[in-house]
């Protein structure tokens, strides 16, 4: 059994089911055999997002994927926090007579996935964590969704600027900025160490004082190979502990694959014919 990580698909269903059939091809992929690792925004910006996650729903015991900020961006937009976004695609999902199992299914949505020498998590971790602090405070996110709690702590991480993590957080502050920081962070600045929520271009132009947030970090102590998405202008990252996958697909970019442990990669080119409002 191999892992196949894929990164964003954020709803590019179409492009999504091409490289499917060019992993059954090239590479003898077989689902329900091999496992699939989503690495979260499987919805919004492309056209299908309703046929995307049904799918992965229907498929679910051979997929493992984790929350990512656009599944949080639905969950804002389900409990009437936020209006559309000028680029959302998430009606057909809000209109959808399933919408309150698929919703579920997303509020149970772990924020990290580890198995043996692998960790996924949407975006990354603050340079202090250790895995294993990842994986507690994943754990601390993932349990608040499933309480009466979760629409205030939606609406703090809609609306609050952190400046980093300091575990004598509280309340709707910490969990807030727990999922600011493995939903969204892509850049931190030093000096002191400080989450940069503004700059969102590639590596090349980065801001004085500002480095990637996998720059430095105490879990490059630790054998893990490290698998993300999130960050389309980084584009795709491959060193010997972290693998990047957001390769642009909602931006008319390509949709990446990769093969582990040899890490084969497989690109397929956005495409998108069909949408389904329903």
């Amino acid at each position: 059994m191999a892992i196949f990580a894929v990164g964003d698909v954020h709803g590019c269903f179409s492009t999504f089911k091409r490289l499917l059939r060019r992993l059954t091809s090239e590479s003898q992929f077989r689902l329900g055999q091999d496992q699939l690792w989503l690495t979260g925004d499987l919805i919004n910006r492309g056209p299908d997002s309703l046929g995307m996650l049904r799918w992965v729903i229907e498929h679910q015991t051979s997929i493992q994927t984790v929350m990512g900020n656009h599944e949080l961006q639905l969950l804002a937009r389900i409990a009437e926090l936020v209006p559309p976004g000028p680029h959302d695609t998430l009606d057909p999902i809000l209109a959808a007579p399933d919408r309150t199992d698929l919703v579920n299914w997303i509020k149970a949505l772990p924020f990290v996935q580890v198995e043996g020498p692998y960790t996924m998590v949407h975006a990354g971790l603050w340079p202090t964590w250790e895995i294993n602090d990842l994986k507690r405070l994943a754990k601390e996110c993932a349990d608040l969704l499933q309480t009466d709690s979760w629409i205030s702590v939606i609406d703090r991480w809609r609306n609050s600027q952190p400046t980093g993590w300091n575990e004598s957080l509280t309340g709707p502050d910490r969990l807030a900025t727990l999922m600011a920081i493995m939903t969204g962070i892509r850049t931190v600045a030093t000096s002191p160490l400080r989450l940069n929520n503004r700059y969102k271009g590639g590596l090349t132009r980065l801001p004085e004082g500002v480095i990637p947030w996998h720059r430095e970090g105490v879990w490059k102590t630790t054998p893990n190979l490290l698998i993300t998405g999130h960050w389309a202008q980084q584009g795709l990252l491959l060193t010997p502990q972290l693998v990047g996958l957001d390769t642009g697909c909602a931006h008319h970019g390509l949709l990446t694959a990769i093969r582990l442990p040899d890490r084969a990669l497989f690109q397929e080119p956005f495409g998108e014919q069909t949408v389904h409002d329903s």
